[in-house]
């Protein structure tokens, strides 16, 4: 009776280890990733994390991708070393990042200026060519 208790034990601790591991490859695995799913016919769902988990995450493979539950809601992943957020623009972000969005606005702010001043002194001089006929 215990032999055959011990069998049943094995062959079903065997399947459920083999069903454990269904999806992952041993050669592909990261360590910041702890699955890869390669079913097209269901959906999964990506694990939900706060941004302290998130920034602890070191060397994050490029395409990781997180949902951020707290702070900054929303979908993020991993490109080129660091986190972005899906949906982005990436060029603002970088902007913003560097601290250089701001010289585009004053640019663009001295542009605007700097055509008003032109129109108000070419209407003055239009006014004043009109007052002299």
């Amino acid at each position: 009776m215990n032999k055959l208790f011990l069998i049943c034990f094995f062959t079903f601790l065997s399947l459920y280890s083999i069903a454990q591991n269904k999806n992952r490859e041993s050669d592909n695995t990261t360590v910041s990733a702890d699955i890869e799913v390669k079913e097209t016919s269901k959906e999964f769902l990506i694990p939900r994390i706060t941004m302290a988990q998130r920034i602890a995450i070191q060397n994050p493979k490029e395409g990781l991708m997180i949902y951020q539950k707290d702070t900054l809601k929303g979908f993020w992943y991993s490109e080129e070393g660091g986190w972005r957020p899906v949906g982005e623009v990436e060029m603002a972000d970088i902007m913003r990042s560097n601290g250089k969005i701001y010289d585009v606005v004053a640019v663009c702010l001295t542009i605007l200026i700097g055509l008003f001043i032109y129109v108000f002194i070419v209407d003055r001089k239009i006014s004043k060519i009109e007052k002299n006929k």
